[in-house]
């Protein structure tokens, strides 16, 4: 799941190619065609979602690892995950639809001369905007919220329990783990939702193009894609130590015996 978050938010970061040569150079690649505007913006709506519900996924599969080993099993195998993603994938692309129809390259109504790649109407703008705003930030931050709340709630009636029967200085340290994983779930609904929801409330107003403010919304916008990696890098020690092998910083033959020690604990319970 974690190869598919990033792999989503490198391919999405892509994007802002276009959105840098708009409002940095004044070239507009998605004037070029009807065709182009209409299959960039479709992808570009339908595509964003995407990081959302596979952080919501792994909230999910981390609450059900703590509270319930024993099922967490079926969440693992890398099949239900593909199937998941795909699943997503093909619910946003069909939820998305009406954007090939309702956003075309056309003439700018402030300024007659040139065109602009925009809804056609006021109306499909609102209605699609809504649509946008529930879908993208609404459900996704809603779920990850839930999915926190019971897990931190689960992790200190644990931590209680723990005091009370004097548990052992490795369950201890799960608890520890428990926490950093609580910690960052909590940063990445507030970074999410930071970073989303201003762009998402200006794309229903009118003519929200021409605001100043819309370019740097739209770069945090893009930059929530750039900040999970980080995020999920200095909370998640497995991360670090892949990260840092693939950078050859670090030996892999350790992390090696660490992956069958984990491995073989894990078959043993």
């Amino acid at each position: 799941m974690y190869i598919y978050l990033f792999t989503m938010d490198l391919f999405y970061l892509i994007q802002m190619i276009v959105q840098i040569l708009q409002f940095g150079f004044r070239i507009n690649i998605q004037t070029i065609s009807d065709l182009f505007c209409r299959l960039f913006n479709f992808l570009n709506y339908s595509l964003a979602t995407q990081s959302s519900m596979i952080l919501a996924y792994i909230s999910f599969e981390r609450l059900v690892s703590i509270k319930h080993f024993h099922k967490v099993a079926i969440l693992r195998k890398e099949k239900t995950q593909l199937i998941y993603f795909l699943v997503i994938f093909i619910y946003n692309l069909a939820f998305y639809s009406p954007i090939a129809y309702y956003i075309s390259l056309h003439i700018d109504s402030s300024n007659n001369t040139s065109n602009v790649c925009d809804f056609i109407s006021t109306q499909s703008q609102l209605v699609l905007g809504n649509m946008d705003l529930v879908n993208r930030v609404v459900i996704p931050f809603v779920l990850m919220t839930i999915f926190t709340i019971i897990l931190i709630d689960f992790i200190f009636q644990s931590r209680k329990r723990i005091h009370q029967k004097n548990y052992s200085s490795k369950q201890n340290r799960n608890f520890q783990k428990d926490i950093k994983f609580a910690i960052t779930s909590i940063a990445l609904n507030v970074v999410y939702v930071l970073f989303n929801l201003p762009v998402s409330i200006f794309l229903i107003l009118p003519n929200y193009y021409l605001y100043l403010t819309y370019p740097a919304l739209l770069f945090l916008f893009y930059s929530s894609y750039a900040v999970n990696f980080y995020i999920i890098l200095i909370t998640n020690s497995l991360i670090r130590n892949e990260f840092l092998i693939l950078i050859k910083l670090r030996n892999d033959k350790n992390n090696k015996n660490s992956r069958t020690n984990t491995v073989r604990c894990q078959i043993k319970k």
